[in-house]
């Protein structure tokens, strides 16, 4: 199943490849890699809030990782229209 959430994403089939790491991310909840992918995939499809979601998800469930944390921050600010060109 991760393979396929995989190659799902790396094709451009953004939603599916959601569907697929979520179904994936049920039978291995504590993959935080692949919780981190899901939650890219769904910004580069445009789904800023679930994205969002995911992220605060992540932080919770891994609230000493710093590179989560720093990327979840990147995103909210990316996503909010706050960054440098």
């Amino acid at each position: 199943l991760e393979l396929r959430a995989e190659l799902l994403g790396a094709a451009g089939r953004h939603a599916e490849a959601v569907a697929a790491y979520d179904r994936y991310l049920s039978a291995a909840p504590g993959d935080v890699d692949a919780r981190r992918q899901a939650a890219r995939i769904d910004g580069w499809r445009g789904a800023f809030d679930q994205s969002l979601a995911r992220y605060a998800d992540l932080r919770a469930r891994e609230p000493e990782a710093a590179v989560i944390a720093a990327e979840a921050a990147a995103k909210a600010d990316y996503y909010g229209g706050h960054w440098v060109e």
